[in-house]
């Protein structure tokens, strides 16, 4: 029996107990909270146009249950290969707070429905599968890859039901929750479906919902052989418990990982002259912030020397997660800075995205004189705003310059329809011929009338937006155009073009296009899906634009389309189109052994000065690698030829995909002129001792390098001039070198000779 001392003691350890058995409980239950908004929005629960069910529209012939039997698992897998995880061990224990939750079962069923012991079995079934996927990581994931590039592109990004939407949903919700647990469950207006809760004082006065569970038997289907239920540690601990690998386990993972650093040692790193690696890195202490998504250039304080506008949509501030923000750095007869910069701190001016809205501010970005006045101002596209309502209409807000380094918000442009996202792309052409170029704005998840059509819209620059506000809806437009198919993403990538003979031209994209059987263009297995096409208009002064041709993907999946790019880079003047194909799939060897690279995408150029016939094609050396995701025509040797960049973000390095992480990226410049290829062979000019071919590393006459995983080099580009040299921005949208995949933009240096 314990003494009179010992008591008080003794009842302190207890509440010390109680109070961390509690507070596990709350993280327990905003984890629950995550995982039911998670399921809300990834499989469109009460909801349209979730992550699955565009999934399934573009890549499983519209069938919903195909698309969710690769997905639940296959966003773990891809996960755990694109991004640090570094934040959360696998020998991390779990605690699962089982009194609490047989409890709270009771509370709700009034009886015993779920017992103790099949609450531990299943959450000890769970974390096994956990643990599996790490072991069977390197092996799932090209199968993954290559059934879902839409799950391996959109992962983090599609607008709802990505992990960047889930991100905002959460938070939004566990403030809700951390309210009720506060003052109790009748200060909101509780829904099933959490992502309606509403805790506004508006709706207090309607009448509560009576919530009866629905009782389901689920069975849970193991994914992964290699992880058993029996290799899991079971202990008590305070109200629940832990969960953790056993020893035989543990030493699996961690010999796993010993391999892998013995192997990735005995490899050789293969370098050429070509290389180049950064001489500036611009980041930002800001997690998930996406730093380089969108970057424009212009000069914009009239020195003479560009200047740069860097986007990050993700970027998070104390008014909401994901408002966004834009980076504004000038440049000087020298050019950027060449040394590198924490742009929170660093940057001329920074733009904030509108409060609360959760808007993905900075997602895109273009500079133009729209109100004619003489100097440059900056549109930035804000394709998330009304997230918040479950409406996404988007927006882009135009910045006015006055040539003396500040921008007033003086133009908003929006749009009435749901899911409009206007704002994803932006672009410039001048189309009636006034010498001031006019804003293309953009949409690819744009319904019209369908479900992600795409839109593509023209604002004309004009005098009369001096002096006032401009509010002004997309539908005011001089031109628009929408796609005709649903989930063709028409105008996903858009470029404008004016050449010196007069001719200007506008293209637009759309890689979800397929290849329909049934005249009502309706879903079948026999559909080609994910063709991809490239549409190409001309314009003439004043008119609306004339389509004159399309071309079109040759094979399922190839995504005709996801990044375009117009230029001369031939001694010839010839007007050429870069398009990229991420997804097709390239015969190649490995080892001198045949071998297929499925979906490591190719980039094809098309002379558009003579009947855009075929001119080469450029080669990824990598499945999945999402060669192509990016390309762009500049002079970056100032010659006076246009050259090509090309990006594959997705590009890994290891070819067995099992010794270093993934995804890279890489980015090839082909100086332009006399030697610029020709043919279908432009990426197979390999040395002998290539193991791989092609070898666009090798075949490019420079190769920018970054050094660190999971990075996606070549996500975006630009080419910033000034007096003395010419500086390549390149873009490693997943980098970690400024916060957990904040992004960098990599500057890359070319004096002037």
């Amino acid at each position: 029996m314990p003494s009179r001392q010992e008591v008080p003691i003794l009842m302190l350890i207890t509440q010390i107990f109680v109070q961390m058995a509690t507070e596990k409980l709350v993280v327990f239950l905003l984890g629950v909270v995550s995982h039911q908004v998670a399921d809300v929005l990834w499989h469109s629960l009460g909801i349209q146009q979730g992550f699955l069910q565009a999934m399934a529209a573009l890549n499983f012939h519209g069938i919903f249950d195909a698309a969710h039997s690769v997905g639940d698992y296959g966003g773990d897998v891809l996960a755990q290969f694109e991004f640090d995880m570094t934040y959360m061990p696998y020998f991390t224990e779990w605690y699962v707070p089982v009194d609490d939750l047989f409890a709270i079962y009771i509370e709700l069923y009034g009886t015993t429905r779920l017992p103790r012991d099949v609450i531990v079995s299943c959450t000890a079934e769970l974390y096994a599968e956990r643990l599996g996927e790490k072991l069977a990581m390197a092996k799932l994931y090209p199968y993954i890859a290559v059934k879902s590039p839409f799950m391996l592109s959109q992962l983090s990004d599609y607008f709802l039901g990505g992990i960047d939407d889930m991100s905002v949903w959460t938070e939004n919700t566990w403030q809700k929750v951390a309210y009720m647990l506060e003052a109790g469950t009748g200060v909101c207006y509780l829904n099933t479906n959490p992502v309606f809760i509403n805790c506004d004082s508006s709706f207090l006065h309607e009448k509560q919902l009576s919530i009866k569970p629905e009782i389901k038997t689920y069975s849970l289907k193991r994914r992964h052989k290699s992880v058993e239920s029996d290799d899991v540690i079971i202990k008590k601990h305070l109200r629940g418990i832990l969960l953790s690998p056993a020893p035989t386990l543990t030493m699996a993972l961690q010999e796993e990982k010993k391999q892998k650093i013995s192997k990735a040692k005995m490899q050789k790193s293969l370098t050429t002259p070509t290389q180049r690696s950064p001489d500036a890195l611009y980041t930002i202490n800001s997690t998930y912030a996406k730093l380089g998504w969108s970057i424009a250039v212009g000069d914009l304080d009239v020195d003479g020397n560009d200047d740069v506008i860097i986007g990050a949509p993700g970027c998070n501030s104390s008014s909401g997660v994901q408002n966004g923000a834009v980076f504004i750095v000038f440049g000087s007869d020298k050019g950027l800075p060449s040394t590198n910069l924490d742009l929170n701190y660093y940057a001329d001016i920074v733009l904030s995205g509108p409060a609360n809205a959760h808007g993905r501010f900075g997602a895109s970005l273009v500079v133009l004189d729209i109100n004619q006045d003489g100097h440059l101002d900056i549109a930035v596209g804000a394709p998330s705003v009304g997230s918040d309502l479950l409406t996404y209409s988007g927006a882009v807000l135009v910045y006015y310059g006055n040539g003396q380094r500040t921008f007033v918000h003086n133009m908003t442009v929006w749009c009435e329809e749901k899911f409009c996202t206007l704002g994803t792309s932006l672009s410039t052409l001048d189309f009636n011929g006034d010498g001031y170029p006019d804003l293309l704005v953009s949409s690819s998840f744009s319904g019209h009338k369908g479900d992600q059509r795409g839109l593509v819209a023209v604002l004309l620059s004009n005098k009369k937006y001096i002096g006032y506000f401009a509010n002004i809806s997309i539908e005011q437009a001089f031109w628009l155009q929408t796609g005709s198919q649903n989930y063709s993403w028409f105008g996903h990538d858009v470029s404008g073009y004016e050449g010196t003979d007069g001719v200007k031209w506008l293209l637009v994209t759309e890689p979800g296009l397929r290849h329909c059987i049934l005249t009502n263009c309706s879903f079948t297995n026999n559909d080609t899906q994910s063709l991809g096409q490239v549409n190409v208009f001309t314009v003439r002064n004043g008119q609306v634009p004339t389509l004159v041709t399309q071309m079109r993907g040759e094979q399922e999946m190839d995504s005709m389309g996801t990044s375009i790019a117009i230029g001369k880079p031939y001694p010839d003047g010839g007007i050429i189109m870069a398009a990229g194909a991420v997804g097709r799939d390239v015969l190649g060897s490995v080892d001198n052994v045949p071998w297929t690279f499925t979906q490591a995408g190719v980039v094809q150029l098309f002379n558009l000065s003579d009947g855009a016939h075929l001119i080469t094609t450029f080669s990824g050396d990598r499945r999945s690698s999402n060669f192509g995701g990016k390309v762009m025509f500049a002079d970056v040797n100032d010659d006076g030829y246009d050259d090509l960049l090309l990006g594959a973000p997705f590009r890994t390095e290891d070819i067995t995909e099992e010794i270093h992480a993934g995804e890279e990226g890489g980015v090839y410049i082909f100086l332009g002129g006399k030697t610029f290829p020709r043919g279908n062979n432009a990426t197979f000019h390999c040395l002998p001792s290539s193991l791989v071919k092609p070898c666009p590393a090798q075949s490019a006459s420079i190769e920018l390098t970054f050094g660190e995983d999971r990075a996606r080099l070549g996500s975006q580009f630009a080419v910033v001039k000034s007096k003395t040299q010419l500086q390549v921005l390149v873009t490693a949208l997943h980098s970690s070198r400024g916060a957990r995949l904040s992004g960098t933009v990599a500057v890359y240096s070319f004096p002037h000779h």
